[in-house]
């Protein structure tokens, strides 16, 4: 099954033989593998965000969600990935750079309590993401500012 990495570009998705569509902010993608045990080719799907106000090949984005069952093609894999537009979660991006002070150093601890209070207050964060996630983006996020 298919891993997909938390900080990619489109280009190294399409380097990957992945089938990227670009839709406002985000970035749909599909990923053909062979499935050995059914000896024929199965489809993943994911959808990405984009990080900044510049939606290139080479911008960065970032992992939202994923679909964990094969599609027998492309176009079931990227219906389910627009089926999710009404139900998806709230941008963590978003989130972290507007609730987030950029000049800040955060720890781990104080990111899980940022985390939190962003639940408490009806935020709704990806399931599989974890605190530590959110602060390796955070830190990404930076980095990408001072290029």
């Amino acid at each position: 099954m298919n891993t997909w990495e938390r900080m990619t570009t489109i280009e190294k998705l399409e380097m990957a033989d992945n089938t990227v569509i670009k839709y406002d902010n985000l970035v749909l993608t599909t990923k053909e593998e062979y499935n050995s045990q059914k000896k024929d080719c199965v489809f993943y799907c994911a959808i990405y965000a984009f990080t900044t106000e510049k939606h290139s090949c080479d911008s960065p984005i970032a992992y939202i969600t994923h679909c964990s069952q094969s599609f027998i093609d492309e176009g079931h894999a990227i219906e389910w990935c627009m089926k999710q537009f009404d139900n998806l979660f709230d941008d963590p991006i978003e989130l972290l750079m507007n609730f987030t002070n950029p000049n800040e150093n955060y720890t781990l601890a104080e990111m899980e309590k940022f985390v939190s209070q962003a639940i408490a207050n009806g935020w709704r964060c990806p399931p599989d993401w974890t605190p530590q996630d959110f602060l390796d983006v955070y830190y990404d996020l930076e980095s990408n500012e001072e290029d």
